[in-house]
């Protein structure tokens, strides 16, 4: 069952103030404001003048909002084969399955700035990527090639003794322990 508090035992519960709290309720987004610490902001509730309209947020409130969960959008660029690159675009919770479009590249532009930033110093560093990749191949397939084979060892088996007549003697196997039961 849902436990719906009030701002002054939000506070408590969650050591937070109650005045920043109320602060919350006058800024245009309440919702994303509570759930930064925690809360679930019901407006329904607050509208109806309850003065419990707050509750602790559980993991399944999240992926499902898109003000307070997490989002994940992924663009991906394919080689171009005739003039503009196809781009693969997804947009998903952390618990469902992705939305998908695909684009010409052109079709993004203009890229927002903080984007197209990121994608330049992408393509400054790929040459350093690359180096990289092939020195820890390199070395890979270095310490392949010194490792010397190790050799197969037989398992050990009991050593047997010739005496001077010449017929081997092997020692008896171990006997098995087994606990004997009486039944008297």
């Amino acid at each position: 069952m849902t436990q719906w508090l009030t701002i002054e035992q939000a506070a408590t519960q969650f050591k937070l103030e109650a005045a920043t709290l109320t602060q919350y309720l006058s800024q245009t987004n309440p919702a994303s404001h509570f759930s930064q610490v925690g809360l679930y902001f019901d407006a329904n509730r607050y509208q109806n003048q309850q003065s419990d309209f707050l509750r602790q947020l559980a993991p399944s409130d999240l992926p499902f909002d898109f003000d307070r969960g997490k989002v994940d959008i992924h663009l991906t660029l394919y080689p171009a084969m005739e003039g503009d690159r196809l781009v693969c675009l997804s947009i998903t919770t952390q618990e469902d399955f992705p939305l998908i479009a695909a684009c010409n590249f052109a079709e993004l532009m203009p890229l927002p700035a903080p984007l197209a930033e990121l994608i330049d110093r992408f393509q400054q560093d790929l040459p350093l990527r690359q180096l990289r990749h092939q020195v820890q191949e390199r070395q890979k397939s270095q310490k392949q090639h010194q490792k010397p084979a190790s050799p197969t060892t037989a398992p050990s088996q009991p050593a047997t003794t010739v005496p001077r007549g010449g017929e081997a003697i092997v020692p008896p196997p171990p006997a098995p322990k087994v606990q004997q039961i009486s039944l008297l």
